[in-house]
């Protein structure tokens, strides 16, 4: 039975392009779960622009690939249900701070690179 991640950004740092997740650190998830991300009102993120995997060696961690949910800020990906085997890897949270009118014009746009587990698929 998949399991439905929610991770909540609850902060940002422009100077670094940091985000603060909740839960931070490494997101544990198993093959077929769904992952969503969710903007907190007083993040100070007014977007997500894009998620997308990282070049490596497991690079298709999601399948299908992230994508943001029609008429709302959420964005969610499922975990390949191939996955036989643990893996680990970075992913990029694209994601921009600006008001509603540089949005719509080439805002500066952030980065943000946390990790996800894929734990051994379970038969």
């Amino acid at each position: 039975m998949a399991t439905t991640w929610t991770i909540t950004i609850t902060g940002c740092d422009p100077a670094t392009g940091n985000l603060t997740l909740s839960p931070d650190g490494v997101l544990n998830v198993s093959p077929g779960d769904i992952v969503q991300w969710v903007i907190a009102p007083t993040s100070g993120v007014t977007a997500i622009t894009n998620i997308v995997e990282k070049p490596g060696p497991n690079h298709d961690v999601f399948d299908p690939n992230p994508a943001q949910l029609a008429n709302s800020s959420t964005w969610q990906g499922t975990i390949n249900p191939s996955f036989t085997s643990e893996t680990e890897e970075a992913y990029s949270i694209l994601w921009a701070n600006a008001t509603a009118y540089w949005l719509n014009h080439n805002p500066p746009v952030y980065t943000y690179d946390p990790i996800i587990k894929v734990n051994p698929k379970s038969e």
